[in-house]
């Protein structure tokens, strides 16, 4: 049984990363939707300018 160990380990793991992103999601989807409206606009300018820098 020990060399189920390993596996067992990155199940729970990843079971732990899967729970934290849903939490993220649900808390970053129930806020108000003029404030995620803002998130985005801010987020977009930057995002855009990384992609005209990557394709340059």
């Amino acid at each position: 049984m020990p060399h189920l160990a390993p596996i067992s380990w990155l199940t729970i793991m990843s079971i732990s990363w899967f729970t934290l992103l849903v939490l993220a999601i649900s808390m970053w989807w129930h806020q108000p939707l003029q404030f995620k409206a803002t998130s985005m606009k801010q987020q977009l300018p930057s995002f855009s300018q990384w992609n005209w820098s990557v394709s340059k």
